[in-house]
């Protein structure tokens, strides 16, 4: 920079038209390397396009319609849906197995299938991914399942959610390396008990019982309300 000052004085004469065009050029170049700095920072972190406000509202409007159409499979996998997206484990799990244990599948699939292949009441794509991924789950298609996740982490790349579903799907699949990863990212993100607890499963079945036991005893009220 010194260089540059010196080049600009003995080509005008003035020390004070060195050090403005200096001064000009350095805050040029800083701005430059910070604007290359931001690009940088916003390709590898990638925001979220959906926030939890979204997933409050859609959760707000299943809700109205289940208590609208309390016998409507559609309405209450609506609401299953939104649950599983906003964290409530324990319902959401109640409200799927009751899918799965309790209506017929045929039924079931011609409630859900024309949402999935139609979508007629022109719900948000990433609702319909996520009609699809847990209708997988239903059926016990958890390969087809754990894609379909991955089309919704994509869109929602912050959901520890969506990523704690797909790990349980690679679970069930006996995947449990890639399960593991999955569930190490998630953590990355926001430490939260569910994610613990498919981990300490994890650990369990590969037969690592300490780190079975470290990190069930991270889970909290979710390790008391799946095994007890």
């Amino acid at each position: 920079m010194t260089g540059f000052i010196i080049y600009i004085e003995e080509k005008n004469g003035s020390i004070k038209n060195g050090q403005q065009a200096g001064s000009g050029l350095f805050r040029t170049v800083f701005l430059l390397i910070l604007f290359l700095l931001l690009i940088s920072f916003i390709s590898s972190n990638p925001t979220r396009a959906y926030s939890e406000s979204f997933w409050q509202e859609q959760q707000e409007k299943a809700q109205n319609a289940a208590e609208k159409e309390v016998a409507s499979i559609v309405a209450n996998y609506y609401l299953a849906v939104t649950m599983a997206n906003m964290g409530d484990i324990k319902e959401a799990k109640e409200k799927l197995n009751h899918f799965s244990d309790d209506i017929d599948s045929q039924e079931f699939a011609e409630k859900i299938e024309p949402v999935i292949s139609d979508n007629p009441n022109g719900l948000d794509e990433l609702i319909i991914l996520n009609f699809e991924a847990y209708y997988y789950i239903i059926l016990e298609d958890y390969s087809r399942a754990a894609e379909i996740f991955a089309d919704i982490i994509e869109l929602d790349n912050k959901n520890i959610w969506a990523r704690n579903f797909q790990a349980a799907a690679y679970i069930e699949n006996e995947e449990l390396e890639t399960a593991r990863k999955l569930l190490y990212k998630n953590l990355e993100i926001e430490e939260e008990d569910y994610t613990y607890f498919l981990l300490g499963y994890v650990y369990y079945e590969e037969g690592k019982t300490v780190r079975a036991l470290q990190n069930l005893s991270n889970a909290g009220q979710v390790f008391l309300d799946f095994v007890f």
